[in-house]
């Protein structure tokens, strides 16, 4: 059987393609079944497939750019048919985010991997059974196969499914497709990949950032002994360091837990004495360097080596 004979529409029947490439074969498709060319919403993530979408569709039945499937925005069950060809998108994920377009017994066409549907363990052979009855597939000259199936009203666990460890059987009739429960409408909810790596190249931000990490300036005054001590605590001095006319070396600063006991005399009016002892914590920063030849040394606070 051809897909023009596996699918059966009546007029008002919509079709939703969200990778429908250049339109060339989605247009040759809807034609085969009988579907109205107004009533075809498609999308493509590639910006050169999509701009051959904007000549062939009215702006209504696209979104505003290219999209991935899981950044568009359908309305459920506002498709008859919805036609899957993931091609390098996961296959599961594109499923997953299709079937609620669907209305209640419309038709999934889906284009994938044999392997995704012979071995019942799979992601997409799984969502099928639970989601889907009356499965079928048709072997394509490359190794793919095509995959029918119509909408259930309530989903199902694919463990409870009869035929779920048997392999799909060819289309022996064709599969009627309902009129939508609602108007279709689609739309992106967010811009591409590659079309936030273009924003943020063209950003002023990120002009003014790189022109600002040519050249570090140096601070206007040198800075104490205090506040290189609490940079090199924070760990924002850990690195290499070179001084002139000295060999690099690496320098780490680590901070310490330094007990300090400290004991007070009280002597009340009857002349008793008490001795109170405090026990504090003090913290000290120990710096921790070594050589291209690998000595460690330790520097305590007061600047004596360990």
């Amino acid at each position: 059987m051809k897909i023009r004979d596996i699918i059966a529409v009546k007029p008002g029947c919509t079709l939703i393609a969200p990778f429908a490439g250049d339109g060339a074969k989605l247009l040759q498709l809807a034609q085969s079944i009988g579907v109205d060319s107004a009533m075809i919403f498609a999308s493509d993530p590639d910006r050169m497939a999509f701009e051959s979408l904007r000549r062939v569709f009215p702006p209504t039945n696209l979104p505003s750019g290219p999209a991935s499937i899981d950044n568009l925005a359908v309305f459920s069950e506002s498709a008859s048919i919805v036609c899957l060809n993931p091609r390098s998108s996961c296959e599961v994920v594109a499923i997953q985010h299709a079937t609620p377009w669907l209305t209640t017994g419309g038709i999934l066409a889906m284009v994938c991997h044999s392997s995704s549907v012979e071995f019942f363990w799979s992601g997409v052979r799984q969502h099928l059974h639970q989601y889907f009855d009356d499965l079928s597939a048709m072997p394509l000259q490359d190794g793919s196969v095509v995959v029918f199936g119509v909408k259930r009203r309530h989903p199902q666990p694919s463990g409870q499914s009869p035929h779920h460890g048997a392999n799909l059987i060819a289309p022996t009739r064709a599969y009627p497709a309902p009129l939508p429960y609602r108007k279709c409408s689609i739309a992106r909810t967010a811009p591409t990949d590659d079309e936030i790596a273009e924003s943020l190249s063209a950003s002023p931000l990120t002009i003014t950032a790189a022109k600002r990490l040519r050249r570090l300036p140096r601070p206007p005054l040198p800075i104490g002994p205090g506040h290189a001590a609490l940079v090199l605590a924070s760990g924002k001095l850990d690195g290499i360091v070179r001084h002139p006319g000295e060999q690099p070396h690496v320098v780490r600063g680590v901070t310490v837990k330094v007990p300090s006991v400290t004991s007070t005399i009280q002597v009340d009016n009857a002349g008793r004495s008490e001795t109170i002892t405090t026990t504090t914590e003090r913290i000290e920063l120990l710096i921790r360097t070594v050589d291209a030849e690998g000595n460690f040394r330790d520097f305590q606070p007061n600047g004596a080596k360990l």
